[in-house]
């Protein structure tokens, strides 16, 4: 299993059981732990870029329930 479907998964099981700092906290943590992980090529977001500034790492999933 890759490192970003364990994160989607990982999001989906917590995302309806918490609150909504918390899902923003998680959101945070699976990007930056993503972000480190990437090589730096052409197409990487920048250095420092949040999940706001990353919408295509897609941890602000819209179909798990609650928005």
């Amino acid at each position: 299993m890759s490192w970003f479907a364990f994160a989607l998964r990982y999001l989906a099981a917590k995302w309806l059981h918490v609150a909504p700092d918390t899902r923003n906290g998680i959101s945070e943590s699976l990007t930056a732990v993503t972000m480190s992980l990437l090589d730096d090529r052409p197409g990487r977001p920048p250095e420092g870029t949040n999940q706001e500034g990353a919408p295509q790492l897609g941890f602000r999933p819209s179909g798990f329930g609650r928005p």
